[in-house]
C-alpha cells in the first residue's frame, strides 16, 4: 500500500495499468502460504544483491524462491488466455519519472530458474 500512496500522491493513474493477474493467481492458488511469503522474500532479496545486502539472506532467498517458482510456473499457462498481454512498463516509467528507465528491458522468459519475471 505504501507504493499506492506514493503513486497517488504523484497523481499517477496506477489503477489503469493492465496488470496480469496470472502472477497473483499463480501464487494464491498454486502455492502454500509459506511458499507465497518465500517468493515475496526472494523477489525482495533479488532487488538487493548479495554484495549490497546480507549475503546469507540473499542466497537462502534465491534457493527457496527458485523452488516455489519452479513449482508454480506451469500454472501461468492456465491464466495466459484470460488477459491480453501488453508491454506497459516503459510508458508507466516515463509517466512516473518523466524519463525512460535505466533498466534494460527484459524478454519474456520461459526458464523457471529466473525468479523476477
Amino acid at each position: 500500500m505504501m507504493g499506492e500512496v506514493a503513486l497517488e500522491a504523484r497523481g499517477v493513474r496506477w489503477r489503469d495499468i493492465p496488470l496480469n493477474v496470472g502472477f497473483s493467481l499463480r501464487l494464491n492458488l498454486h502455492a502454500e502460504p509459506r511458499e507465497r511469503q518465500l517468493m515475496l522474500w526472494a523477489v525482495e532479496q533479488s532487488l538487493m544483491p548479495g554484495e549490497a545486502g546480507k549475503r546469507a539472506d540473499h542466497e537462502t532467498a534465491m534457493e527457496a524462491g527458485r523452488a516455489v517458482h519452479r513449482k508454480t510456473w506451469p500454472a501461468l499457462e492456465e491464466y495466459r488466455k484470460l488477459e491480453l498481454q501488453t508491454e506497459w512498463w516503459s510508458a508507466f516509467v516515463r509517466e512516473v519519472l518523466g524519463r525512460d528507465s535505466h533498466a534494460t528491458p527484459r524478454q519474456l522468459v520461459e526458464d523457471p530458474t529466473v525468479i523476477t519475471e
